[in-house]
Order: C-alpha cells, then structure tokens, then sequence
C-alpha cells in the first residue's frame, strides 16, 4: 500500500472528525450559556429589626428569648419542623435555614459558618455564598472551577422574617414539610444512629472478662497452631482410610462427624453458642 493511498483513505476521516468538532463546539457553548443564565429565584425575604415587611403578626412564632442569644453566638431552634439558626450580624438580627442547599444529602449547618463583609454567609464545606438577605447565591462553589462552569447554582437559601418583641425573639416560619437529613448519628429516624462498640477488658495477668462478667483465659496462639495441625492430620488420614477402603458412606459419615466436632469446638471458644 503506498503513502499516498494511506493518505486518500485517511482524508475521509480527518473531514468527518472535523465536522463533528465543529458541530460539537456550538452545542457546548449553548449548553454553558444556557447554565451561566439560569438565575436562582428567591424563595423568602428575609427580615431584620430595622426593616419593616407585610408579615402578619399571627404568623410569628416564638423561637427563644432575646437574652439566649447575645451579640456574637448562634442559636439552633426548631420551629415548625424547620431547623433555623438566629444571630446577630452588624446589630442586626437575621434567622436562616440551618442547611446549605450546596452541601447536598450530608449536611453540617451553619452554626461555624463564617460570614462576609457584603451580608454573606459561606457554606462550610463548598464556600459558596448566600446573602443572608434573600437568600440568592452570590458566589457559587469558588474553589471549583469546573463544577461552577458545568452545574446551575443550586436553590437559593431559605430565609425568615425574624422581629424582637418585649425580650423575645420571634420568626415568620412558612408552612411546609421539610425534610433534612444531616447525616452521621442523625441518619435515622429516630435520630440515634449511633452504635458502641465495647472493647474486651484485659487484667494484667493476661484473662478476660466476658460479657457475663466471668474471668476468661485467652487461648495460647502455640494452642491452635498444634491444635489445627492435628485436624489437618486427621482429616487427612481419614479420608485417605476411607478412599482406600473404597466405601463412600464411611467418607461422608468421617467428614460429618469431623465437622460436627470441629464447630462444636469453635462456638465455644467464640461465646456463639451461648443463649443470651
């Protein structure tokens, strides 16, 4: 074959490589405008001691009294099955949703979240910014170039109107199910997702205490090496007995009874075989 009939069946390729890129590059940049224009809407206003908003006064409910939450602290209440974090940022209070839309299924809150100095709160783990205010993305995931160009921004930060009232902190929490999932201990239902495991409790004399509270001496390792040697003789010399005798029923009933002794012998040096 020569160079020049490589070439002509080679062209037809390179043509075709090069119109698919073409046509691919237009739907690409579409597709990136479309992302970059999707704008998050916002789902509540939030409200502060010095703004006034057109929330009915019996839809505030108490959250905690105002003493609970000095200058500087946070406070984690629940209201109306929303977890809300109230605090106070320039003299002014604000009540948000204890979740970042950013953070997906495993969640942490915002209870160590650091603030801004333009009215932001950044999310703990991806640093993208909220406006404590509405509630917008203002910064969507900063340290992750491409998932910021591939992905929308995610839903906007749920906000609540918050007011003080003779010594109480009260907040405007819509009607709603909310389902939150935090991850950890608060997986479950029941919240208590939590297991203990209890290590073996040793004396110095090398015994054990079991789980009943007796005395036990662990096993000398040269035990079950010599120990598991001689089953391993045994069974080999049964069965070559048996193959030499020629009588499959005599095999079956050695390996049988082998086994019954055997696992007999484990569950009681592993406590299995004991009634609770």
């Amino acid at each position: 074959v020569s160079v020049e009939g490589l070439a002509r069946r080679g062209l037809p390729s390179l043509w075709s490589s090069a119109i698919h890129s073409l046509v691919a590059v237009p739907i690409v940049m579409l597709m990136s405008a479309l992302v970059w224009s999707r704008k998050s809407s916002r789902v509540a206003m939030a409200t502060t001691t010095a703004e006034k908003t057109d929330v009915a006064e019996d839809e505030y409910t108490f959250a905690t009294m105002l003493e609970e939450v000095p200058k500087g602290t946070r406070k984690l209440v629940r209201i109306k099955g929303a977890n809300i974090l109230i605090f106070w940022y320039r003299n002014e209070l604000y009540a948000i949703e204890n979740r970042s839309p950013a953070e997906g299924a495993f969640n942490q809150g915002f209870e160590q979240a650091r603030f801004t100095q333009n009215y932001g709160i950044l999310c703990p783990s991806t640093d993208t910014e909220f406006n404590m205010k509405t509630g917008e993305v203002t910064d969507w995931l900063p340290n992750n170039t491409v998932l910021r160009f591939l992905t929308p921004p995610c839903t906007p930060l749920e906000v609540f109107p918050v007011k003080m009232e003779e010594g109480e902190i009260k907040v405007a929490v819509p009607e709603g199910e909310r389902a939150y999932f935090d991850g950890g201990a608060t997986s479950s239902f029941e919240r208590n997702n939590v297991f203990g495991l209890e290590p073996r409790m040793y004396l110095e004399d090398g015994t054990y205490i079991d789980d009943e509270g007796v005395t036990k001496s662990p096993v000398d390792p040269g035990t079950i090496v010599v120990t598991t040697l001689a089953v391993a003789i045994i069974a080999v010399a049964g069965t070559a007995v048996c193959l030499y005798a020629e009588s499959i029923p005599a095999l079956a009933a050695f390996w049988i009874v082998g086994f019954a002794i055997v696992g007999k012998q484990v569950l009681e040096y592993s406590d299995l075989g004991e009634e609770e």
